[in-house]
């Protein structure tokens, strides 16, 4: 998590640089979002797995939540425009969820079942070792290729009034309900897991109309 949080602060600062945008409030914005996140993460986890008393682990949706209220907060309070430090933020931010979860996928938390297939990769659910189908790898890629996408796309046209941001976002949320099916653990609702890949479908298609306008 900590290399992960790094890379998306270096990703950030060259996009603010090579944009010649402001770097203070940017960043005031970004490192107050980043402790809200942390903590919403750990919170999240917690609360999921209330039954099981378990509090070892991370939620990435608690970390999305706390950091997008602290700094929808902070926006306001220092007047930063959103657009702007949203599409300056998708790229590291994308970037950092790839390098994180290679770091589940070493943890042993987040994986998939046991497989016979060629495709599998030796880990631990963190009680046994075996071939598994590794889940946190194929995120890992699928957030690695976004936050590139992403990366060259606001570098070469610029920031676009947050919807390079939502797209991404959109496109890695709609990937990973399917990478979700994927895992070990039972999903607990299929309702779900439908309402939440209708509804990044019909934002991802609303970005790219934006941005094709």
């Amino acid at each position: 998590m900590t290399l992960g949080m790094a890379v998306a602060l270096a990703l950030q600062f060259l996009v603010i640089s090579a944009e010649h945008l402001a770097l203070g409030p940017v960043w005031t914005v970004s490192l107050v979002a980043i402790v809200a996140g942390i903590a919403g993460a750990k919170g999240w986890f917690i609360v999921l797995h209330r039954r099981e008393h378990r509090i070892e682990g991370w939620c990435i949706q608690g970390f999305i939540t706390g950091a997008t209220l602290a700094a929808a907060i902070l926006l306001v309070v220092l007047d930063v425009p959103a657009g702007v430090l949203l599409d300056v933020t998708a790229p590291g931010l994308l970037v950092g969820v790839a390098v994180g979860r290679v770091g589940c996928f070493f943890a042993g938390c987040c994986g998939g079942p046991p497989t016979a297939s060629r495709w599998g990769v030796w880990s631990s659910d963190q009680r046994v070792g075996a071939r598994r189908i590794p889940t946190q790898l194929l995120e890992s890629v699928l957030a690695l290729s976004l936050g590139l996408w992403v990366l060259v796309a606001v570098l070469g046209h610029g920031p676009a009034g947050g919807a390079f941001f939502v797209a991404g976002l959109a496109a890695y949320t709609l990937g990973r309900q399917g990478l979700l099916r994927l895992r070990a653990e039972p999903r607990k609702t299929r309702l779900g897991w439908l309402a939440t890949s209708a509804l990044a479908s019909l934002v991802l298609i609303a970005a790219i109309v934006l941005l094709a306008r």
